[in-house]
């Protein structure tokens, strides 16, 4: 089976992929019954262009075995203990921030959002920063992850603090344990534990 996305056409690795692993595009089927593109692959992630019903991301067929999936947040437990974040009062430890550079914008009211990963790296986000393997400016930490979608989140600030929303993501985006709907903005906080598909950050505000 081949890659829907016409500047591709590569064989899939995985007749079952929810991306291509040549060219990185999300893969998606119709599976209204009865639709002659039913479970025909596209890259359409809006609307099945024969029926016009929703489409969903590729996977195995009614009856098949599906591909296992990463391990959910734990949830009989505070996130936030897992981790050694800094105490809500305290600003974070000066030697885990990132060292100045122009390549980020000051974001809006002077303050600044961090992600720490769970393995000590450290993500400076903006206003309107995409969280994915394909797109935004990131990829470079979650680019080797394939569980994270091409487009999985996005950062936006308003006057109240800051918002993460799952851009319809396969493996899904979570807030403290608790699983963010898609193009739900969610208000994160300082300490907040954000997971990614399965890759987990504590939230750092200073």
């Amino acid at each position: 089976m081949k890659c829907p996305n016409p500047e591709c056409g590569e064989e899939l690795i995985n007749e079952h992929s929810s991306f291509c692993d040549m060219c990185g595009s999300e893969i998606f089927r119709c599976v209204t019954s009865g639709c002659p593109e039913y479970g025909v692959l596209t890259t359409n992630a809006m609307r099945c262009p024969q029926c016009g019903e929703s489409v969903e991301p590729n996977g195995p067929p009614s009856g098949v075995a599906t591909p296992v999936q990463p391990e959910m947040p734990p949830q009989t437990q505070s996130p936030v203990q897992q981790t050694q974040a800094p105490p809500q009062t305290q600003a974070p430890p000066q030697q885990t921030q990132p060292p100045p550079s122009t390549e980020f914008m000051q974001a809006p009211g002077g303050s600044r959002l961090f992600f720490r990963h769970t393995d000590g790296w450290i993500l400076e986000l903006v206003d309107g920063d995409i969280l994915g393997r394909v797109n935004g400016r990131h990829t470079d930490k979650l680019g080797s992850t394939k569980v994270i979608s091409g487009t999985h989140a996005k950062i936006t600030r308003a006057q109240d603090g800051w918002y993460i929303a799952d851009q319809k993501s396969l493996n899904k985006t979570w807030v403290n344990g608790k699983e963010a709907e898609p193009y739900a903005p969610v208000l994160i906080k300082q300490n907040d534990v954000v997971t990614i598909a399965n890759q987990k950050f504590t939230i750092v505000i200073n």
